[in-house]
């Protein structure tokens, strides 16, 4: 009789703790992605030109960059989503998407050890320039919704970051500070580091 009692509890312990064991291994499984973080070393006349640079070869990419997602104090930006979506995209073949990037930047220590194992190193540094460390990732979500195309039914789950376009990216960012026209009128500017002017 004292058997079958504790038995009650301990079964009513052992389903809790499965239902909860099944909730969070859904959820890990819906929310799974494999990050792709490109991380380069790049020289730029001051951290405001950098800045700049960078928030301007996001927008270049069609992806908008507000004040709330764009921090020059904690050297961070996160865009806003841009979404692609084909009304009966599946059935074609293509893929429903909202993406958006996420870009921080530090100075750069040749001493350091904490580095990112895969940072891109050029083969020769400029003394005269400011080095940073710039990392971005381009973070994908795919919509499973049924009516894509209709924000209220969409239902994003998340998917593996886009190394090519985080690539690209960083290129846009090398040219852009590569240009002596775009590093001449930085010059003339002046002023704190979050101004942007797209003219």
């Amino acid at each position: 009789m004292i058997q079958a009692a504790m038995t009650a509890p301990v079964r009513a312990a052992l389903l809790l703790a499965a239902a909860a064991a099944s909730l969070l291994g859904t959820t890990s499984c819906g929310a799974s992605r494999t990050l792709h973080p490109r991380s380069e070393v790049i020289q730029a006349d001051n951290e405001r030109v950098l800045w700049n640079a960078l928030q301007l070869a996001i927008v270049n990419e069609e992806f908008m960059v507000s004040g709330v997602g764009a921090d020059p104090v904690a050297r961070a930006i996160t865009s806003g989503w841009k979404v692609d979506e084909v009304p009966f995209g599946r059935m074609r073949g293509s893929e429903n998407y909202r993406a958006r990037v996420i870009a921080s930047y530090g100075h750069f220590d040749p001493r350091s050890t904490r580095r990112p194992d895969d940072l891109v190193v050029p083969d020769r540094l400029d003394p005269a320039l400011e080095t940073f460390v710039v990392t971005l990732r381009v973070e994908k979500e795919h919509n499973e919704s049924l009516r894509p195309g209709i924000a209220r039914y969409a239902k994003w789950v998340p998917a593996d970051d886009d190394p090519a376009w985080a690539k690209r990216l960083m290129l846009q960012l090398r040219s852009r500070l590569g240009t002596t026209e775009f590093r001449l009128n930085e010059e003339k500017k002046g002023g704190p580091p979050h101004e942007l002017d797209i003219d």
